[in-house]
């Protein structure tokens, strides 16, 4: 069944009951009458739909035959993943609907990925971390792909069901197991690459992927440690720098930089964790307000990739609210809107990222138009 805006003034919204004791969530629909709709007209909420149905439509044509949607080994399966929790933002289901099976197949590759670790990455790790190998992309890939089997995890049964009540603890337990290896204390808590590379042994951006799966796991009901979500929090929170009153990508050195997913990262990290107005991320999301997103497929910031970053900013506006998400998704919305492909995709990210894509860029513009449509139970706010 797919759920779409029918009225666009008022937000469709999907409330998923999540029982945190079973194993099961059920969806039910239902319609919102909420400020948050006000941003856009009926006639651009209407646009909306049709773009996000048009990218879908795209996304499912390109599917290879294992299950994958095409990208780059070490991209595999973040990719696949970051393509099925678009279908799942946006009312499709892995129970039945128009993409049910292929969304099916693309969970399967997923689990596929996992190794005898628990690392959830289709590529091996190396003992050296190279830009875009195995060991660069592994906690990306992990993250990700955790947080796409947590999300879709109350909708999939039988045999599937069961691979990924398996597969979610053993990648926790991962996670338990590198936390605390880190080179210097002022890391301790994070993630980064799976063997050390910079200065820095985690990031922000890293970090805000696996506390957005250990987020959803606990969500579907599956045993959290406290202390892993907490010292991951504490990092987050070391990373803010009171003098730029943002997020940084790391906590000292040359790391101390600035870039969108740093601060949209920051903001969302502390929304997992029920911190929605701090000051850290009421400050961060003044800085969002001030970016040019205007600038289609250009660097928002130094480092920070296009489509990567209208996704970040898109549900850190959300999780803000207010002034913010008035100020960013309309500005976002617009761009994506107008540089959308006559296909329904979006072209691949400028730079390094290129090579991920366009099935990537597209999963993640869905993703930033989505936030309103609230069926996706980790962006909730």
């Amino acid at each position: 069944m797919v759920l779409c805006i029918s009225q666009p003034r008022r937000l469709v919204f999907g409330a998923i009951v999540l029982a945190l004791l079973s194993q099961f969530a059920f969806a039910q629909e239902a319609t919102l009458s909420t400020p948050d709709a006000d941003v856009l007209t009926e006639s651009e909420w209407s646009e909306v739909d049709e773009s996000v149905n048009r990218a879908l439509k795209w996304l499912a044509s390109e599917r290879n035959d294992d299950g994958s949607f095409p990208t780059r080994v070490q991209g595999q399966p973040a990719v696949t993943s970051l393509c099925v929790m678009a279908f799942l933002s946006s009312g499709h289901s892995l129970n039945d609907g128009e993409y049910s099976s292929e969304l099916s197949e693309a969970v399967n590759f997923t689990l596929d990925c996992q190794q005898a670790n628990g690392l959830i990455s289709l590529p091996k790790t190396q003992p050296r971390t190279v830009r875009h190998n195995g060991s660069h992309t592994a906690y990306y890939n992990h993250g990700i792909s955790g947080l796409m089997l947590g999300e879709a995890y109350g909708s999939t049964s039988g045999r599937q069901s069961e691979r990924i009540r398996n597969a979610i603890p053993q990648a926790i337990q991962l996670l338990q197991k590198t936390q605390r290896d880190k080179r210097r204390k002022e890391d301790h808590g994070g993630w980064q690459y799976y063997t050390n590379h910079l200065d820095v042994d985690s990031d922000v951006s890293s970090t805000t992927w696996q506390l957005m799966f250990l987020r959803s796991a606990k969500n579907a009901g599956f045993e959290m440690p406290d202390d892993l979500v907490l010292e991951a929090t504490n990092y987050i929170e070391r990373c803010y720098d009171k003098r730029q009153r943002v997020f940084t990508y790391g906590t000292f050195g040359r790391e101390r930089y600035v870039t969108v997913g740093s601060v949209g990262g920051g903001i969302i990290s502390l929304a997992m964790s029920g911190k929605h107005e701090s000051p850290m991320a009421l400050a961060s999301g003044k800085w969002l307000m001030n970016r040019r997103f205007e600038n289609y497929n250009a660097f928002i910031s130094p480092g920070g990739f296009y489509h990567y970053g209208v996704y970040y900013s898109s549900h850190a506006s959300y999780q803000l609210g207010g002034e913010y998400w008035q100020n960013i998704y309309p500005r976002i919305v617009r761009v994506l809107l107008t540089n959308q492909s006559a296909d329904g995709s979006w072209p691949p990210e400028t730079g390094l990222a290129s090579g991920y894509g366009s099935c990537y860029s597209t999963a993640l513009s869905v993703l930033a138009l989505t936030p309103p449509y609230q069926l996706l139970p980790i962006y909730q706010r």
